[in-house]
């Protein structure tokens, strides 16, 4: 289970978001007793890591979920609508999340790992290319495909890129 809070529905102050282990991810209100408002889409086998603020590129607050499954999904405020404004595929079980000052995401895998992300406004983000990455394990990491990111860089040699080289990821 986790828990966070933030400016992510209409009205004043900040609310609560929990993420249980049954995968749907639920906002209270707390006006004298706590009260679900709000209950998520089901993301997935459970939802151990929750973090609300404002993603870099992004005008509003941002409450991200990440999953077992090695997925992010993401609600704008005011958080409306069941379904995730966007989703993403993380590559490794996600244990927990962090937005800093200047808007990364960094999240904690499974395996111990520590990834950070840049988001690049809506449904997308940036990926620097370390060396032995191909297009098509880059691809992979994030569920989308070689052609999609080829498109999104104007890439015209596809088998040409180096470490270091920043890349959209739409």
């Amino acid at each position: 289970m986790s828990l966070t809070a933030g400016d992510l529905r209409t009205g004043p102050g900040e609310e609560p978001a929990w993420g249980g282990s049954d995968g749907f991810l639920r906002i209270l209100e707390a006006d004298g007793a706590l009260t679900s408002v709000f209950t998520s889409d089901n993301l997935g086998s459970g939802i151990p890591a929750l973090t609300a603020g404002r993603l870099a590129g992004e005008g509003t607050v941002t409450l991200v979920a990440g999953t077992p499954e090695g997925y992010l999904f993401g609600y704008r405020s005011p958080v409306e609508n069941s379904a995730p404004d966007w989703a993403v595929r993380a590559g490794s079980p996600v244990n927990d999340l962090a937005v800093s000052g200047e808007g990364r995401l960094g999240l904690g895998t499974a395996d111990g790992g520590v990834q950070v992300w840049v988001f690049s406004g809506h449904n997308s983000l940036i990926h620097t290319v370390r060396s032995g990455e191909t297009l098509f394990t880059i691809a992979g990491r994030y569920g989308t495909t070689v052609q999609a990111i080829v498109d999104a860089n104007m890439i015209t040699d596809p088998g040409m890129i180096f470490p270091g080289q920043k890349l959209r990821i739409p």
